[in-house]
Parts: C-alpha cells; structure tokens; sequence
C-alpha cells in the first residue's frame, strides 16, 4: 500500500518533467507459494492470497491503469501460478474471483488511510454501488463505523461478515482485505462514514520493557 504509492508518485514526477503521456500498467506482480508441497513454501498460500488482493487495490488506487498477476501456468513446482497442475484453482485464484466480484460495475477511485495510518482504504464507485476495501497496516485492530451507517460487509472471498455485537464494528487481522459495500447511492456518505470511524487496537495495551 506504501510502497506502490512512493513508486506511483515517482514515477508521476518523472513522467511530468519529461512530458509523458503514457498511461501506467503494472506489468507483473507475483508471490511464490507452494500448498501442494513440490517446493519449500516462502509464503503460505492464504497468504500470498493476500497478497494479491492487496497489490492489485494498492495499484490501482495509486493511479495505475491495469495490473497483471503472474503468472498462470501449471506446472509442478512453479509457486508462482494461480493455479496447481491440471487447472486446479490455489486459494489466490478464489481471492482473485472475490476481488472481481467486488469490482464488477465499479471502479477505483482513491485511497486514503483510517485511524492515523492504522489501516488501509481503498475507495470505489460504479452502477454496483459505494464500496471500499479496508485492511490493517500493523496489528490486529477493530474499525467501528458510525451508528446507522447502511452497509454491509463480506470478506476477500466475498463471503458476509456479520459486524459483532450487533453494531458497525468489524474486526481487521492479519492483513486480509475486508470489503464495505454501501447501501445507497452516493460515495460521498460512505467515504465519510469512513472517515469517522473509530479505530483502536484488539489489545490496547502499551509495554515498556
């Protein structure tokens, strides 16, 4: 989320100095991850699921245009694909259906952070509806929204979340993507739904040692 904005605004001031026009691809992304045990795994498959979700919605909400995951080929140890031999789906490939899910008849349109910096938004808006995507950049935290506010929530894989207690407030763990699919017409009330929220640690607690 971080880093692909340092390198988008970089990019923008080279292309301003230099009066380019071009529009920005991110050509090829990927992270290797083997649940079907060919190869010593370097990150476990949820998480490279993750990883995907995550990339794909910080590229684009920094400004890029299209972004391509690498790779999706079969073969046996290659811990890159999104898919196991023989066309069998890896779990990015469900996170990956999930996120176009979210993305159908919608389109970025901003980033912002919640809770100084405590948690990942990306903003979306389209015929489907405001959405956004909220995920922790540090440890686990909840994200209370104002009362009343008309959402619902699913998680990367589109499934419903049910807020606890009751109430607007969610839980974000180990950096997976949550979605916030609004109710009613207008972005403008969902970004400052979410503008509002409160964040605040699953544990607040502080440690001198």
């Amino acid at each position: 989320f971080e880093r692909l904005w340092a390198l988008a605004k970089g990019h923008d001031a080279v292309a301003e100095k230099y009066g380019c026009t071009k529009r920005t691809w991110h050509t090829e992304q990927g992270s290797r991850a083997d649940g079907a045990g060919y190869v010593a795994l370097e990150l476990s498959e949820p998480e490279c699921a993750v990883n995907l979700v995550q990339s794909y919605l910080s590229a684009t909400g920094a400004g890029v245009e299209k972004f391509f995951w690498f790779s999706a080929q079969t073969t046996a140890r290659y811990g890159y694909a999104v898919f196991y031999e023989n066309y069998t789906p890896r779990p990015r490939l469900v996170a990956l259906n999930g996120l176009a899910r979210l993305l159908k008849d919608r389109r970025v349109t901003g980033r912002t952070t919640l809770g100084n910096g405590k948690v990942a938004c990306i903003l979306l808006d389209g015929k489907a509806g405001p959405a956004a995507a909220l995920w922790n950049l540090g440890d686990t935290v909840t994200v209370r929204l104002p009362k009343g506010t008309d959402a619902t929530f699913t998680d990367m894989l589109y499934n419903p979340v049910k807020p606890q207690a009751g109430d607007e407030q969610i839980e974000l763990q180990l950096g997976r993507p949550l979605y916030v699919l609004a109710g009613k017409p207008g972005a403008g009330r969902l970004a400052n739904a979410l503008k509002r929220a409160k964040v605040t640690p699953r544990f607040p607690v502080d440690v001198t040692a």
